[in-house]
């Protein structure tokens, strides 16, 4: 709200004193200024009203509660967001359950090869080293190859397939840019015997 404050005044300011400038009243100047003020504080006022029934009309209805407003189009509209929220969550649970079952090791890179997500195998795989999202692989990986793989499919979209030791393990590694995104994944497995 403080915000909100400085934000009006200096409205009133700033075109009061411009005022004053091009007509030399005083009178003049405190009336626009103050209009101006006064029209900043009210639409400010009805955006900030209007997005906070919004978001307890979305609470609402996300929780599955019904959601009371005059206009039945906003109703409709909120409920909707909220499915397709409520649809996205349970979507996502699937997904992550699916990813951390999956047998091989995977993790997904940004364009510029950062670690975005992995799987709970890879953790397995790599003995459980620290955190890797968020991290580059050159900071946990000592393969001159597999940090080439992930700079080709990042940026020259090649795919690769590798033999890497990673945690005292070998494994075999296939990288591969991500299809419709910037970035890689790399899978990873332990070699046939």
């Amino acid at each position: 709200m403080n915000r909100l404050l400085i934000w009006v005044w200096g409205t009133f300011v700033g075109l009061g004193s411009a005022t004053m400038f091009l007509t030399t009243s005083i009178t003049m100047a405190l009336a626009v200024g103050g209009s101006a003020a006064a029209c900043v504080w009210l639409a400010t006022s009805k955006v900030a009203a209007d997005s906070r029934r919004r978001l307890e009309a979305f609470v609402a209805a996300a929780r599955g509660l019904p959601v009371t407003h005059e206009d039945p189009f906003f109703v409709r509209e909120v409920q909707m967001e909220a499915v397709v929220h409520r649809e996205n969550a349970r979507r996502l649970v699937t997904l992550r359950a699916a990813f951390d079952g999956l047998p091989e090791g995977v993790w997904v890179t940004t364009a510029d090869g950062t670690v975005l997500e992995h799987n709970a195998t890879l953790k397995k795989l790599l003995r459980g080293k620290a955190e890797l999202v968020g991290r580059h692989p050159r900071e946990f990986v000592d393969s001159p190859e597999l940090l080439g793989a992930i700079d080709a499919a990042c940026h020259g979209g090649a795919s690769l397939s590798l033999e890497v030791e990673l945690a005292a393990t070998r494994l075999c590694v296939q990288v591969s840019p991500l299809a419709n995104a910037p970035g890689s994944t790399a899978v990873f497995t332990l070699p046939h015997a």
